[in-house]
């Protein structure tokens, strides 16, 4: 099952990323001449979306083009998205006019029995950029990230909820570089380390991030976007992070070398190929003088076996 649906307004974003958004499909008939319940598709979207967003791919084909950042269905039974295009060849083809729509992607998984061409259930996989669009009715318009000047036409739908303090991607990139380091940080810590370090996070979220002894409470008014992410808080955290983990490792590696060192040790059945070698019938005398099975080995090979010496 694939829906689809026309481009009808391109803009390219100052960092070239461009952010899709419009109506992907309504209850009219497509161009293979099926129609999609709102209610199917309704059904589907938090399947679709369970990961926090949606795979954006070209042509159906396993290629990724960007992400499905929201999907709805609205009191007027049609499905918008907004979605975002990163992959550079994909939004060429895009401005060139080579894909001039998108399409939903899906499996038919129940169908009105009085009408087979009504889907009344599905299952969403994806949502393509396409160069075939069919559906009439489901338009798609592309906007700048950081357009400063858009016309009411083209301003993005707001949330309807939730903090809105990042309202374009740059605005929120230096947090994003701050949680990629503290990913990368985090790997092993305690429960309690991370209770400790999500409530640092919360803090800086709102704004109410704990006192830092050496700010200065007079400092100028400044530009930098990281300012109210608490920075130096996060830092002192990620610090502390690094160091527990840094602890862990060495725990790990003291852990090995105990391992490597119980494996080097002789074993049990070392003991016994010794005394049946030797000939000697009680097995303290192998465990008075110990010695490897190779040694045992190399010394039965030397002397004939109504020759073997006492070890």
């Amino acid at each position: 099952m694939r829906l689809f649906g026309n481009f009808t307004k391109v803009e390219e974003g100052a960092d070239g990323t461009l952010m899709v958004e419009g109506i992907a499909t309504t209850e009219t008939v497509d161009g293979d001449g099926e129609v999609v319940e709102a209610d199917a598709v309704k059904a589907a979207l938090p399947d679709f979306l369970r990961l926090g967003s949606g795979p954006l791919r070209e042509m159906h084909q396993p290629l990724a083009a960007g992400r499905v950042d929201a999907a709805a269905v609205g009191a007027d039974r049609r499905t918008r998205i907004t979605a975002t295009v990163v992959d550079p060849v994909a939004i060429r083809k895009v401005k060139a006019g080579v894909y001039k729509g998108f399409s939903i992607g899906g499996k038919v998984v129940a169908r009105d029995p009085d009408d087979r061409n009504t889907i009344t259930a599905l299952r969403l996989t994806e949502i393509s950029l396409v160069d075939r669009p069919a559906n009439p009715d489901a338009v798609i318009t592309l906007v700048k990230l950081e357009d400063t000047d858009m016309t009411e036409t083209d301003t993005p739908p707001k949330k309807s909820d939730g903090d809105d303090s990042c309202d374009a991607l740059a605005d929120c990139a230096p947090l994003a570089t701050i949680l990629k380091a503290l990913s990368a940080a985090v790997a092993g810590l305690s429960s309690k380390d991370m209770e400790e370090l999500l409530s640092t996070l919360q803090a800086a979220n709102t704004d109410e991030a704990p006192d830092d002894a050496d700010a200065d409470e007079e400092d100028e008014p400044t530009d930098d976007k990281t300012a109210g992410l608490g920075v130096d808080t996060l830092r002192k955290a990620l610090d502390r992070a690094r160091a527990d983990r840094a602890g862990l490792l060495r725990q790990r590696d003291a852990l090995a070398a105990r391992v490597r060192a119980l494996e080097a040790q002789p074993r049990a059945e070392d003991y016994v190929l010794k005394t049946a070698v030797a000939g000697v019938a009680d097995a303290k005398t192998a465990l008075d003088g110990p010695a490897t099975a190779l040694d045992a080995i190399k010394k039965a090979q030397r002397y004939p076996a109504h020759m073997t010496p006492a070890f």
